[in-house]
């Protein structure tokens, strides 16, 4: 009779590593875990927000501990799977130390999941933080207990900053789910798939599942140039599309957060480029060798759909938040120019349409006004950049003036290069170093004791009280210490313009100037001085409203010398 204790040996041995694995398993679960937490860095005291955090999906989802800094409540959980709708989470207070909250799943919801916490914030001004900590269901008995999974926990950072009202800045508000705003398509640049064009505007808002902007009545036989929408997840995706075939962009980051964002859409069929862009960052982007021929001939909606009763059935609803800086471009701006510009109150421009808000939308505009949208007060705010930048030798040094209207500036840093590439901070000028007039004008100055041997480039730096920053044009000066420079090119100012700039130089002895702006082509393009001049500071303007955007020269000639300097073109 065969011996069975081989075969014993080997039942044992399974068991002994049945056992291990069980342990190893039971000391380091392999469940999944929060990959990514998605928040602003800022959220006011007082306000609707939405924190978001994903769930991996390696294991389904039960639920999780909250833990919120004092003062906050949780009003509502719920999870999104992209593609399926979203399923509200049980909320229920804690009776335990801290602002704790549970949040469960009335089944295991499998992954990939997005959560999506509904808050209202409160407490004091300062650093804060919320964490979620994930927990899985243990069936013991007559039982079930709720066990923390620790080393899958997120703990997200925020600053709370005080309430805020800017009563210089008025926002459109849209109230509660109506008809949207009309805009006539006539008084729009074309925004056709053949046109260039951009679209730009700032929005707030908490909900999900809601059109923002469309040229769109939803048939499934009418084309269209855009449409951009608040998703499920909270995403903001752009859509274009044709009978059967519809293209989308999206936002890698939630819009729905309850914070001001940023969004632009440029179209570009010269190059077959139509990009998206999230907080002057570029999101996502489509690329057609021959762009989809989709005309604009309807009228653009500002907060829903344009009206259609054979419209296909949608779960998708009317916008309810806040727009402002509402900016139609017959051209495609580009990353650089969007970020330069987009806190930036701009001055008209030729073939653009801009909507601000702070006044009454002119009648010319609106094709369908509504009435549940008003006008308001908001925490947005605008910066005006600094201007009219000079810097002019003065008795050995260098006087930087420079001029701004904002009155969020909280202090200015001067920089200084050699070769216009790399600057070096040299002095800082704190606004309320300025004297009463001065700050009234807007007026600024900076001396340079170091004046340099030849060539420098200057350039301002303002920091604002909310923490950011923004940095001017540089603008060139020519020291003129060779007895052979009796004339001197300082450069334009701003640069890069839009359509005017003034041209600035200095005269050193009585001669014939000869000052000129010409193309990339080597066209001269327009003759703005041709005279004697006496010695002196001079400056002229010129205005590029007639001109395409682009890389221009401006020459300086006399009989001794050419200097020339490069002008940018940005409309």
């Amino acid at each position: 009779m065969p011996s069975r204790l081989p075969t014993r040996l080997c039942r044992l041995a399974y068991l002994y590593v049945y056992v291990c694995l069980a342990l190893l398993l039971a000391a380091n679960p392999a469940y999944a875990q929060f990959r990514q937490v998605t928040a602003d860095a800022e959220v006011q005291v007082g306000q609707h927000a939405n924190l978001f955090a994903y769930w991996d999906g390696r294991s389904a989802f039960e639920g999780a501990f909250v833990t919120l800094p004092t003062g906050w409540v949780l009003e509502e959980a719920l999870t999104m799977r992209q593609g399926e709708a979203q399923v509200p989470l049980m909320v229920r207070r804690l009776d335990r130390p801290g602002n704790v909250y549970g949040i469960a799943a009335s089944h295991a919801l499998p992954g990939p999941q997005a959560v999506i916490l509904g808050v209202v914030t409160g407490g004091s001004p300062g650093a804060v933080t919320w964490t979620l900590t994930p927990f899985v269901r243990r069936h013991e008995q007559d039982r079930t207990r709720l066990v923390p999974l620790g080393g899958q926990a997120i703990t997200q950072g925020l600053r709370q900053m005080p309430s805020v009202r800017a009563e210089d800045n008025q926002v459109l508000a849209f109230r509660a789910q109506g008809r949207p705003l009309q805009l006539r398509r006539t008084a729009l640049p074309d925004l056709s798939t053949q046109a260039p064009s951009t679209v730009e505007f700032w929005m707030r808002t908490t909900d999900f599942n809601e059109i923002v902007l469309s040229t769109w009545n939803g048939g499934e036989r009418t084309s269209y140039p855009i449409e951009m929408i608040v998703d499920g997840e909270g995403l903001l995706r752009y859509y274009r599309g044709q009978p059967g075939r519809h293209e989308a962009m999206a936002t890698h980051r939630p819009v729905a957060d309850g914070q001001w964002h940023h969004i632009a859409v440029t179209n570009d069929p010269a190059t077959g480029w139509a990009r998206l862009f999230f907080d002057g960052q570029a999101a996502d982007s489509l690329y057609s060798p021959v762009p989809p021929a989709i005309r604009f001939d309807q009228q653009v909606a500002l907060g829903g759909r344009l009206p259609n009763r054979d419209a296909v059935k949608t779960h998708m609803q009317g916008y309810t938040g806040l727009f402002d800086e509402v900016r139609f471009w017959p051209q495609a701006r580009t990353g650089d120019a969007l970020q330069q510009t987009m806190r930036e109150l701009l001055p008209p421009t030729a073939g653009a349409v801009f909507l601000s808000f702070d006044e009454p939308l002119p009648e010319r505009l609106i094709a369908d006004r509504p009435s549940r949208i008003e006008r308001t007060f908001s925490d947005l705010a605008f910066y005006q950049p600094v201007k009219n930048i000079r810097a002019v030798p003065e008795a050995g040094d260098v006087v930087v003036t420079w001029q701004t209207t904002d009155t969020q500036t909280r202090s200015f840093v001067v920089e200084r290069s050699s070769d216009g590439r790399t600057f070096m901070p040299i002095g800082e000028v704190d606004v309320t170093d300025a004297t009463q007039a001065d700050r009234a004008a807007g007026l600024f100055t900076y001396r340079d004791t170091n004046r340099p041997d030849r060539v420098a480039f200057y350039r301002v730096r303002q920091h604002f009280a909310s923490g950011a920053e923004r940095t001017s044009a540089a603008i060139k000066l020519g020291m003129a210490r060779n007895e052979e420079e009796n004339v001197v090119l300082l450069g334009n100012f701003p640069n890069p313009f839009n359509p005017t700039t003034t041209i600035a130089y200095d005269v050193r002895e009585a001669q014939q100037v000869r000052l000129a702006v010409w193309d990339l082509s080597g066209q001269q393009v327009r003759l703005l001085v041709n005279r004697t001049q006496q010695p002196g500071h001079y400056e002229v303007r010129f205005d590029a409203t007639e001109l395409p955007s682009g890389t221009y020269f401006v020459r300086l000639s006399t009989r001794q010398s050419t200097q020339s300097h490069k002008m940018i073109l940005t409309k």
